[in-house]
């Protein structure tokens, strides 16, 4: 039985056509759907002999049904015949053509036409099935004898192209019949111009003869390696290590040879570069002599072929003088000269430039100088530490102006050796130092600090005799730290036990930190902060323990156990911290407010809650704190775990203890986020209805002055048609109405699609799609726009590249974009050309299509409200250039849906460039 389906959205058009096509063709099974996506569903399940397809339906419509039908394996092949209501129109029977559809058919539909056209397609139907069956047998039986030999070409040729060496064959006169791309690139020229190039022409005659000789020795079945040099078509030299093994025939006459070779220059010439480089960094890594270590580095550099002359100062740290160190082939004027010159002004050229550079064309001030030494070239490269030059290198040639690229890199080994050994020296000179500061900063503390080694102390500062009540350092050294605790559990903790597990603790780990209990020389106990860090100098190991007093934060501790049993059951925030911003409480609420625990806020800084760009906001509220004394309802932002910020109001209290010293703060915080969001809603809905308004107006004004023109024109032609006109005023006044038509069509045409899109009834239909072929239709448009603009003399040109790679996205959106673009390139261009183009961006996987005009340009204030609906660049009524302003807003919105980005380049009277981009890959972005 055939079967028929019928796909319209109008259930009286379907009723009909059933009971037409069930009439005409008795063996029929009609079948019906309301929709586009309920037609494909259908199709896919019935496979029918023809589908009948209405043009016009909400969501899919008939032409995205018929594309959707087309590009899917299983419904590919059913005819599709297409109903409109749109007359003749040959745009939409092109593009229903283009979909996919065999024929199509206007309403109202003449019955005897259908039956026909149904009837016919029902023939192709079954002819193509039969011949499909056919194709399918063939297909399958080609398929299976050149899989296997596909296959196998396919592996030979991929390890032989993505192998890491060179591979070539000759013939008998030594010209290349074979190379691959890696042999291409090592002898440096392009494989079209090696192919059937004779070997003697790529090398030297010395080097050929090599070839002829190590291959003319060769036993058949063996082959020869030998090292060659040779040099590219840019000039570089270049030594290769070559497999040759020589082809002959049963008389023994030369058929040709295969070879295998590879580039191993860098490797020889590395070796000997670096054996040079150890004997060097032996000698900087040796000695503390900077005169024998400069001097051994910049002799090394001279023995390069374009340097013969140098010198090298360093700073002195006192006056900032430049002193010589050593010096090469140079003369005492210039030595004097370049000595007293601003070398820090030349370190901001050295981050820009390279590290040589000619004088001349940099440094002016150097000109005399090189004149008058007769130099070429110089080099001159600053050595920096902690950011501050402390040493500077020249290197010059009196007979090159440029330094070879080989040449850089030895000089700057000599760099990073001799910045390596400055550095070591300086470093040692500043142990020194620091040893001297670390003992003052030792005895300066207040806080009492010992050494232990081996369970006794070894060392300690004065401050933990005053917090212990002698007067001697004596007391401690050679004794355990232990002595000086107690024996008594107090407040359930063994002193003497804590001690014993601190030390193996941070032995173990390299660090402990706890609060233990000492007793002072009158017996008195005391409570104190220990923090244990593990040294190891790498001679000895030791610890290293730190004492604060806590008496003051024990009572302290008291005064907050007062306050926080008050506010544990607050329902506002309440923290407070010490003088230097460390949180030593926080209530439930002020800890929820924060989305955090409040075990997780104790010890931290407040900081962690407030936002980092408040930051001086912040230190200038802690001022005022800390002057008036207290912080009344200031509104600040504060931040969550997750790094949600959000508005709060804050109070503030400072309090002082018994020696008038600011000891602690005490904070309530209020959460004002709701109250925030109502005054923004307010606002916002405020300057949403402003907006709303004036866009209103906008389009409106628009819009009915771009109606008018061409109803005026169809109205007053349409009026002074009549019987007394000639016939070739008839003519010319009939088209100025078609066309005044078709500019009317073309503004409801863009108001529906805006209406779609804005909607977001607009729907993708991704595709594979060649770019070059959307640039064809894109100027295919022009070329129609050109003409019916009767601007002839402007020139339409087209920049495609060499490679093309397929895009995955809407081919129909994007041809809209086009339309939009070139349409508006024409309105604003008089005279000259517009290019229309594409190329690839590989970083972003997307490719960037243009559309260049030499037209009058935009002016840079009105480049971003250009891509705003019912904006243009010219907004007055009387503007000369017609237009809604939807098109290029339009346009974004089209780009916007395929994850692309729509700017444009342009200059008054010069002319405009629009670009924009689309993802190789549309589907991938989502």
């Amino acid at each position: 039985m055939t079967i028929l389906l019928a796909i319209d959205d109008n259930k009286n058009n379907l009723l009909s056509l059933k009971s037409l096509l069930i009439e005409a063709i008795p063996d029929c099974n009609v079948i019906t759907a309301r929709s586009g996506s309920e037609g494909v569903k259908l199709a896919k399940k019935h496979k029918p002999d023809t589908i009948i397809l209405d043009v016009i339906m909400p969501e899919l419509d008939g032409f995205e049904t018929c594309k959707i039908l087309k590009t899917d394996e299983l419904t590919k092949s059913i005819p599709v015949i297409l109903l409109t209501a749109l007359l003749t129109d040959t745009k939409s029977k092109i593009k229903g053509l283009e979909a996919g559809a065999e024929a199509f058919l206007s309403k109202p539909i003449d019955s005897s036409e259908l039956i026909a056209q149904t009837r016919a397609m029902i023939r192709i139907k079954k002819a193509e099935e039969e011949l499909q069956k056919k194709k399918t047998k063939l297909e399958n039986e080609i398929q299976s004898q050149g899989k296997i030999l596909e296959e196998s070409n396919r592996e030979y040729k991929n390890i032989i192209e993505n192998i890491g060496e060179g591979i070539g064959k000759l013939d008998s006169k030594n010209k290349f019949t074979f190379i691959n791309n890696k042999g291409a690139e090592i002898f440096g020229y392009p494989k079209d111009y090696l192919l059937n190039e004779s070997l003697k022409k790529i090398l030297s005659d010395d080097m050929y003869k090599v070839v002829l000789e190590k291959t003319s020795k060769v036993k058949p079945g063996n082959s020869s390696k030998f090292y060659i040099k040779t040099t590219t078509k840019l000039g570089a030299e270049k030594t290769l290590f070559v497999t040759a093994m020589p082809e002959f025939d049963n008389k023994g006459e030369y058929l040709g040879a295969s070879g295998i070779f590879s580039d191993v220059t860098k490797a020889i010439r590395d070796e000997k570069l670096l054996k040079k480089q150890f004997d060097l960094a032996s000698i900087s890594s040796a000695t503390n002599d900077i005169k024998v270590i400069s001097q051994a580095l910049l002799e090394s550099a001279l023995d390069s072929d374009d340097l013969d002359s140098g010198v090298i100062y360093m700073r002195d740290r006192l006056d900032l003088s430049y002193n010589r160190i050593f010096s090469i082939g140079l003369s005492n004027d210039f030595l004097a000269s370049t000595s007293s010159l601003d070398f820090d002004a030349l370190k901001e050229n050295y981050n820009k430039k390279d590290v040589f550079y000619c004088a001349e064309d940099n440094l002016p001030i150097y000109n005399e100088i090189k004149v008058k030494e007769g130099l070429k070239a110089i080099g001159i490269i600053p050595i920096s530490n902690d950011d501050k030059v402390i040493s500077i290198i020249i290197v010059a040639s009196h007979d090159v102006e440029r330094i070879s690229k080989e040449t850089k890199k030895t000089v700057q080994f000599l760099v990073n050796q001799l910045n390596s050994a400055f550095k070591r020296i300086i470093l040692e000179q500043e142990n020194i130092a620091n040893i001297a500061k670390y003992k003052s900063l030792v005895e300066g503390t207040k806080d009492a600090i010992l050494t232990i080694r081996k369970g006794k102390i070894t060392d300690c500062n004065q401050a933990l005799c005053t917090m212990l009540g002698y007067k001697s350092k004596s007391v401690f050294i050679g004794k355990s730290p232990l002595n000086f605790t107690t024996n008594k559990i107090i407040a359930g903790i063994n002193p003497i036990e804590s001690g014993v597990e601190a030390i193996q603790e941070t032995l173990k780990h390299g660090f402990y930190e706890f609060e233990w209990i000492l007793e002072n020389k009158k017996g008195e106990k005391l409570w104190v902060e220990a923090r244990l860090s593990l040294v190891n100098t790498g001679k000895q190991r030791f610890i290293s323990v730190i004492l604060r007093d806590l008496t003051k934060h024990k009572e302290r501790e008291a005064e907050i156990h007062k306050f926080k049993t008050i506010t544990d059951k607050a329902n506002y925030g309440c923290a407070m911290t010490d003088i230097n911003g460390k949180l030593i409480y926080v209530n439930k609420a002020f800890a929820d407010m924060h989305n955090y625990k409040s075990e997780t806020l104790l010890n931290k800084n407040i900081n962690i809650v407030q936002c980092e760009f408040s930051q001086d906001y912040f230190k200038n509220i802690d001022n005022k704190l800390l002057k008036k004394g207290y912080l009344e309802s200031t509104e600040v932002w504060h931040k969550t775990s997750n790094n949600e910020e959000f508005p709060a109001l804050l109070n503030g209290m400072l309090f002082k203890d018994d020696n008038n010293l600011p000891s602690y703060i005490s904070y309530t915080i209020i959460d004002i986020s709701k109250i925030k969001q109502y005054e923004t809603d307010i606002k916002k809905a405020l300057a949403q209805a402003k907006e709303s308004d004036q866009v209103k107006a906008s389009f409106l004004a628009s819009i009915s002055h771009e109606l008018r023109t061409p109803l005026n024109a169809v109205i007053g032609f349409s009026q002074i048609l009549n019987s007394n006109l000639q016939d070739e005023e008839i003519d010319l006044y009939s088209k100025l109405i078609y066309e005044s038509g078709l500019h009317l069509k073309e503004i409801v045409d863009d108001i529906f699609y805006f209406t779609m899109v804005k909607s977001g009834q607009e729907k993708l239909n991704n595709s594979n799609i060649k770019p070059s072929l959307l640039v064809a239709a894109a100027h295919k448009i022009a070329l129609e726009i050109r003409e019916n603009s009767k601007k002839e003399d402007i020139k339409i040109k087209l920049l495609i590249p060499e490679k093309e790679e397929v895009i995955f996205s809407d081919e129909n959106k994007i041809l809209h974009v086009f339309k939009q673009l070139v349409r508006n390139a024409f309105k604003f261009t008089q005279k000259g050309e517009i290019t229309i183009g594409f190329d690839y961006e590989k970083q972003k996987k997307a490719v960037t299509f243009f559309i260049k005009d030499t037209g009058i340009g935009i002016p840079s204030e009105k480049k971003d409200i250009i891509f705003e609906f019912f904006r243009q660049a010219d907004e007055a009524l009387s503007r000369q250039y017609e237009g809604t302003g939807m098109g290029l807003a339009l346009t974004k919105k089209l780009i916007e849906m395929l994850d692309g980005h729509i700017w444009v380049d342009s200059e008054l009277e010069k002319g405009s460039t629009f670009y924009f981009n689309i993802p190789l890959d549309h589907s991938k972005t989502k």
